[in-house]
């Protein structure tokens, strides 16, 4: 169970078979221990607090616990054949979408599986009913698109190729979470003015502040980011050598729009 101290009621995480313990939150998710194998033999299970939905992060018969979540992975303590060690798990790409238009980020496994609009919009129309794929190949001076769209039980219209590091807009007919593959580990080349990326690995708790702050003054001028939970714009910027505006959590998995000052080459988070 949680508490949803927005709303100031109660409200309930899991309804399953099996004993769920153990619960760590990390933002908008929840790692906690489950035990469908059988006593003694728990597994770690990620849930998405939003939309309630959940995903394995191991499914194996030993005895697991204390379960953590740092960064792009789970930690916990592991008991084999009587030796007890510290094991940790790369997380997948998670990310949760929910019923509106949503900026879906693009890594490198939906390129080498799906590699096209095509083929990703056959695919997500069968599993979420999605009917468009949009991509947008200019921002400035003037937004320019072009949409993938289900017609006919065919997709039709320009089936562009997917590029890891960008984005689409997607539209879902329902809450759920997105898994796409393994979570990239490269930088970031940031050019002067307008880049809209997505990324895979922001750090755990990572806020606009902090981002604004590693770039420095002199070189960004402001950060948005599309909340899909409300579906509004979150902005912060700089103002007189200081941070201003929200200081809005970055989910480890996003796709941030910056208005850099100046270039910045092989940047991490």
């Amino acid at each position: 169970y949680g508490w949803d101290f927005q709303r100031n009621v109660e409200f309930r995480v899991t309804n399953t078979p099996e004993d769920e313990f153990r619960p760590f939150i990390d933002g908008s998710w929840v790692a906690c221990m489950e035990d469908s194998l059988g006593v003694n033999q728990g597994n770690v299970r990620l849930i998405h607090l939003p939309t309630l939905r959940s995903a394995p992060v191991t499914r194996s018969r030993t005895q697991k616990d204390r379960i953590s979540l740092a960064g792009a992975k789970a930690i916990w303590q592991e008991t084999r054949d009587g030796q007890t060690s510290i094991e940790a798990a790369d997380l997948p790409a998670l990310q949760g979408v929910f019923r509106n238009v949503n900026a879906v980020a693009i890594t490198p496994a939906m390129v080498s599986f799906q590699k096209n609009a095509h083929a990703l919009l056959k695919l997500w129309n069968e599993q979420a009913g999605v009917t468009a794929i949009t991509r947008y190949t200019a921002l400035t001076p003037r937004p320019q698109s072009e949409t993938a769209a289900w017609q006919n039980g065919v997709p039709s219209g320009p089936n562009f190729a997917l590029t890891a590091g960008s984005f689409l807009w997607i539209e879902f007919g329902s809450g759920r979470v997105l898994d796409l593959g393994p979570a990239g580990t490269s930088t970031l080349n940031l050019a002067a003015g307008v880049n809209a990326f997505s990324f895979t690995q922001f750090p755990s708790q990572y806020s606009a502040y902090q981002l604004l702050n590693r770039l420095g003054g002199a070189n960004v001028r402001g950060i948005r980011m599309l909340d899909s939970e409300s579906g509004l714009w979150m902005a912060a910027s700089f103002e007189n050598g200081r941070p201003m505006g929200r200081d809005f959590l970055i989910p480890r998995v996003a796709t941030v729009m910056l208005d850099m000052a100046n270039p910045v080459s092989n940047f991490r988070p």
